[in-house]
């Protein structure tokens, strides 16, 4: 028999993944390396000659120090072209209210300040039912969208329109984009914006810069210098968030943020979440890097 407060406590992380999966997706890098080709959402490889640079981050999720879930996700940077994936999966006690599965792919074009999506494949699996979401993108912006099973969009669910949507990209683009935004705000690295769009709605992520500190993690992963950042969602257009639409406000999240360089590329800088967190009136959500490889080797702290 579980404790109440436990059950409690588990029944209100099952609602907040529900509320602030657009969150999970779009904030928290994680991953695993791969051992062979990557393969980008629209099934094709990275053929460049150009050596490629990966990126590779697990997580762990707490809700008031109780694990309900884990993400990975895995980055390769070749020449001008990416390939991103991630996996978000529930585990524990909060399986038997909710359990859920989200696998996510992107891949498209990249610079040292932006980000050009070419393809975003979602397929989210819940109580066994899995559904697909696939967004293609132009040169400016959201292009088609596909859904199995087909969802009906009423005329209060009409995606933003085209002028709303232009220079947006998917969640999991963004994260790419912000990874590599050091070069975008060299005074500021963490004062970046995500334009961000997922076929329902244009918001922004907005990044800002409340300290810099040392710091050392728990579970040993990383010690050194982080930026500590908060992380605001800011909507544009679309349907809003269930929680502001129930007259509440989105979480606000916080971030250690380690600016990190590969010993095979030092002139690459990467911007990585090594560990987040939302204090909620219900206690505090968190993700915790439990694995971290950049270009295949084990960061060295």
């Amino acid at each position: 028999m579980f404790p109440l407060k436990f059950l409690s406590k588990t029944r209100t992380a099952m609602r907040y993944l529900r509320i602030g999966t657009f969150w999970i997706v779009t904030l928290f890098l994680v991953g695993v390396t791969y051992s062979g080709p990557v393969q980008s959402a629209g099934g094709e490889y990275l053929t460049t000659e150009e050596p490629p640079s990966t990126l590779d981050i697990a997580f762990r999720l707490y809700a008031g120090g109780i694990p309900f879930g884990n993400i990975t996700m895995s980055t390769r940077i070749q020449g001008d072209k990416y390939l991103a994936s991630s996996t978000v999966e529930t585990s524990g006690l909060i399986n038997r209210f909710w359990e859920s599965k989200i696998e996510a792919a992107s891949n498209g074009d990249i610079g040292q300040s932006e980000v050009r999506p070419a393809r975003y494949d979602n397929f989210t699996t819940r109580r066994g039912r899995r559904r697909e979401f696939v967004l293609s993108f132009r040169d400016d912006g959201p292009d088609t969208i596909y859904t199995n099973p087909d969802r009906r969009y009423d005329d209060e669910e009409l995606p933003p329109g085209a002028d709303e949507a232009r220079n947006s990209m998917d969640p999991l683009s963004a994260m790419v984009f912000l990874m590599n935004s050091y070069h975008s705000n060299l005074d500021n690295p963490c004062g970046v914006v995500a334009p961000v769009y997922d076929g329902q709605r244009r918001y922004d992520v907005a990044f800002s810069l409340i300290k810099n500190e040392e710091i050392r993690m728990d579970n040993g992963l990383y010690e050194g210098s982080v930026m500590t950042c908060q992380i605001d969602y800011v909507q544009v257009a679309g349907e809003l968030q269930n929680i502001v639409e129930n007259g509440g406000e989105m979480p606000r999240v916080f971030a250690w943020i380690a600016e990190l360089r590969s010993t095979t590329n030092p002139d690459k800088p990467y911007l990585v979440p090594i560990r987040l967190w939302s204090n909620t009136e219900f206690g505090m959500i968190t993700a915790v890097a439990s694995e971290l490889r950049l270009d295949g080797v084990d960061i060295d702290v």
